[in-house]
This record gives C-alpha cells, structure tokens and sequence, in this order.
C-alpha cells in the first residue's frame, strides 16, 4: 500500500514590487521596478496571455516574469530559484520555457545591432565611456 501525500497549495506570496525598496529589488532581479512593469511585463505577456489558463493554482504573471529574471540573473539552479518564490522546480522550467520563447520571437524587434563599421565603432565607444578599459 503507497501512502499517497496531500497536495500542497502554496500561494500566498509577497509581492515583490510592493515588498522590496527600489535598490533592493534592482539588487534582486537586475531592473528597476519602472522597467519591469512598464516595458518587460507588456512585452511578454501580451504573448503569453493566449497560453495562460486558470487550471490548479496559476503562478501570477509578475511572480513569474521575476522568478525568470533571477534565474537567468543568478546562474541559479531552478529548484532555488523555485524555492525563493516558492514554486516547485518543474513550474520555473515551464516558466523559464515559455518567457525565453517570447523573447526569441521578440528578439529582432527588441535588440538592434548596428549595421556598418562606422556604428560598431560608435557602440564600442559608448560602452568604453560607460565601463572604462577592463
């Protein structure tokens, strides 16, 4: 006889831009609070928004817009990923799944490489001016 194990519904979560000061979520996620919702929560879940569904209990768009973020900022593993925002680790690789596809799809519309020499050499100048020489 298996001993089947309840389910366990976790979802009552902070929210993160609510919970975090300015500098403290830009030292989490690697963005500010305005860039995350005015330009990287339109952008992806105006795509995603045809796949969501209301199934079990959904993770909300924003916790998954930023438990990717901090994936792909940290280097981390998806299971702690998962359990900073506690979901399971099979949830942030359907997340992380899901958000990098858009942003493949979105990527010729949203990063521009220059076209000629002339703005290579321009780019590299701003990025020295910003970093200095490494």
């Amino acid at each position: 006889m298996h001993e089947r194990v309840p389910k366990r519904y976790v979802r009552d979560m902070q929210n993160p831009i609510d919970y975090y000061s300015d500098k403290e979520f830009k030292n989490r996620y690697r963005f500010s609070k305005t860039l995350v919702i005015e330009c990287l929560m339109p952008l992806i879940f105006n795509e995603i928004e045809a796949v969501t569904t209301m199934r079990g209990l959904p993770v909300p768009q924003l916790i998954k817009l930023l438990a990717v973020l901090r994936f792909y900022g940290t280097g981390n593993i998806q299971l702690v990923s998962g359990d900073l925002v506690e979901i399971s680790q099979p949830s942030i690789s359907r997340c992380v799944k899901h958000i990098s596809q858009v942003i493949l799809k979105s990527f010729k519309k949203i990063i521009k490489f220059p076209s000629n020499p002339q703005e290579q050499r321009q780019n590299q100048l701003l990025f020295y001016n910003i970093a200095g020489n490494f």
